[in-house]
C-alpha cells in the first residue's frame, strides 16, 4: 500500500474494499487486482481468462485456486433439491451456500467475520437477507426458482 496513490472504492462480490489501481496478469493469464479492506489488509481478486469465474484470496495462489474451484461447483440442482431448499425454514450451511452461488472461500469468510459468525453457522434465506446478504440472497433465491 503506497501513500501517493488515491483510494478507489472497490465493491467486489458484495465486499466493501478499496484499491489503488494495482493489477497485473499472473503467468496463467489470470487478471489479479490488489484490494485492501477497511483496516488496510491486502487481499487479491482474480478473474480467470475466458471463463466466468472470479474469487478473492489472501494470496494470489489462494485466489486463483478458489476461482478454479468454482468451476467444479456448477453442478445443477435436481428438482427435488430445489423444492427442499426453497422451504421457508430450511437452514443453509456455508458449504451449501458456496455450492449454489459459487462464492469464494475468502469472500464468504470476510462476510462472516464482519458479522461475528463462523463457517459452522446456518441460516434461512430470510435470515441471510436480514443479515445483509444483498445480491447473494437474490442469487440464492434465483438458483432455487
Amino acid at each position: 500500500m503506497t501513500a501517493n496513490k488515491n483510494r478507489i472504492p472497490a465493491y467486489r462480490d458484495g465486499l466493501n474494499s478499496w484499491t489503488e489501481g494495482e493489477n497485473f496478469s499472473a503467468p496463467g493469464g489470470e487478471i489479479v487486482e490488489i484490494l485492501y479492506d477497511a483496516a488496510g489488509k491486502k487481499s487479491y481478486f482474480v478473474e480467470l481468462p475466458g471463463v466466468p469465474a472470479c474469487a478473492h484470496g489472501d494470496s494470489v495462489v489462494e485466489a486463483i485456486d478458489a476461482a478454479r474451484e468454482k468451476l467444479g461447483q456448477s453442478q445443477p440442482l435436481t428438482a427435488e433439491e430445489k423444492l427442499e431448499y426453497r422451504a421457508e425454514h430450511f437452514r443453509f450451511s456455508v458449504s451449501l451456500f458456496k455450492r449454489l452461488t459459487r462464492a469464494c472461500r475468502s469472500g464468504v469468510k470476510t462476510w462472516l467475520d464482519e458479522r461475528g459468525l463462523d463457517d459452522t453457522c446456518t441460516m434461512t434465506i430470510r435470515e441471510f437477507r436480514d443479515a445483509g446478504g444483498g445480491q447473494w440472497a437474490d442469487a440464492l433465491g434465483r438458483k432455487l426458482e
